[in-house]
């Protein structure tokens, strides 16, 4: 029951040819998905690289943000200092005009 002793020459080179046709075709087509699946690789390296370089660009801007608003916290301290000033300054000098007030008063000039 050997099938293959039972075929002529014509058809064995049939069967060869026929097999070696399908191997060919199986290997061009492996290749392409082999070459594809590299390119969706190198695809997917490039959309990686750029999402680095765009949470790079983020963090920089974070960074400036960051100092300008620790110079808008230091200007902030600066003039809540000033006010602190002026309001002790307005309570000394209130303190003043009060003492003043509560000394005895000079007689008013008479107008002549």
């Amino acid at each position: 029951m050997n099938l293959w002793k039972d075929l002529n020459p014509s058809e064995k080179s049939q069967v060869i040819l026929t097999t070696l046709l399908a191997l060919v075709f199986l290997v061009l087509i492996l290749i392409a998905f082999l070459v594809s699946r590299g390119n969706d690789i190198e695809y997917f390296k490039s959309r990686i690289d750029l999402m680095d370089q765009r949470t790079l660009y983020i963090e920089q801007k974070i960074d400036k943000m960051n100092e300008k608003l620790g110079d808008y916290r230091r200007d902030l301290n600066e003039i809540r200092m000033r006010e602190m000033e002026n309001e002790k300054r307005i309570d000394e000098h209130s303190r003043w005009i009060e003492h003043w007030k509560s000394l005895p008063q000079l007689p008013k000039p008479n107008k002549r």
